[in-house]
C-alpha cells in the first residue's frame, strides 16, 4: 500500500472515512461490551460492530502503517505475576485487549493519530490529484517494480530482491531507461527527431 505522501485526494479521503468508521465501530463495540446494560440489544450491537471491525481489520492495519503510525505496543506483565514481555499489534489483536489489561482507548488513539496524518495531507493530496508529474512518477514506479513483482509471482523473494543493492541498481536502470524512452518519444512527436 502506498504511503500517505504518495496518494491523491480521492484515496486520501477514502482512507479518512475508513479510519473514522473503524474508530466509531471500536468505540461502539467496547461501549456495548463493557456496560452490558443494553441486554440483548447491546449484545447485538456489539456483534454487529465486531463483524464490521473484522471485515476491515487487515486494510485498516495497512492504512495506519501507510501513515507511518505504529500499531504495536509492548505489553509487560506486572512483576508480581511475571510472564513474557511481548509486542502486540493492537489492530490485529483488538479483541484480546481486555485480556492484556490494556485500555481500548490506546487503539483509538493510534487510529486518531493516523486520521490526523491524513487530514494534514489533504491539501498536498489535492495538489497531487491535478499534477501530471505525480501520475508520471506512478507509471515509472510501476515499471521499475515490475521485475520484482514478476519474481514474487514465480516464487522468488521479490521484496527482498527489490531492497537489495542489485535491486536498487536494476530499479535505477529501469527508471533511467523509461525516462529516456519517454523523452525520445516526446521529441519525436514534436518533430525534433524526424527522418532526414
Amino acid at each position: 500500500m502506498r504511503g500517505y505522501s504518495c496518494i491523491a485526494s480521492i484515496e486520501n479521503d477514502r482512507r479518512i472515512r475508513l479510519l473514522t468508521q473503524y474508530r466509531n465501530d471500536v468505540v461502539e463495540y467496547f461501549n456495548a461490551t463493557s456496560h452490558r446494560e443494553g441486554g440483548e440489544s447491546g449484545a447485538a450491537a456489539a456483534n454487529d460492530a465486531r463483524a464490521r471491525i473484522n471485515l476491515v481489520t487487515d486494510e485498516v492495519g495497512d492504512v495506519i502503517h501507510a501513515a507511518a503510525v505504529s500499531t504495536v505496543m509492548t505489553v509487560t506483565p506486572p512483576p508480581i505475576v511475571g510472564g513474557y514481555v511481548r509486542d502486540v499489534d493492537l489492530v490485529h489483536n483488538i479483541f484480546l485487549v481486555d485480556g492484556m489489561d490494556l485500555s481500548p482507548r490506546t487503539l483509538a488513539d493510534m487510529v486518531e493519530r493516523a486520521i490526523g496524518v491524513y487530514r494534514r495531507n489533504e491539501r498536498a493530496a489535492r495538489v497531487r490529484l491535478f499534477n501530471p508529474f505525480f501520475y508520471l512518477g506512478l507509471i515509472l514506479d510501476a515499471v521499475a517494480r515490475s521485475p520484482f513483482a514478476l519474481a514474487s509471482r514465480i516464487g522468488l523473494p521479490g521484496q527482498k530482491l527489490q531492497d537489495s543493492v542489485l535491486g536498487l541498481l536494476v530499479r535505477g536502470f529501469v527508471y533511467l531507461a523509461t525516462a529516456a524512452a519517454s523523452i525520445l518519444a516526446i521529441l519525436q512527436f514534436l518533430g525534433y527527431m524526424g527522418d532526414k
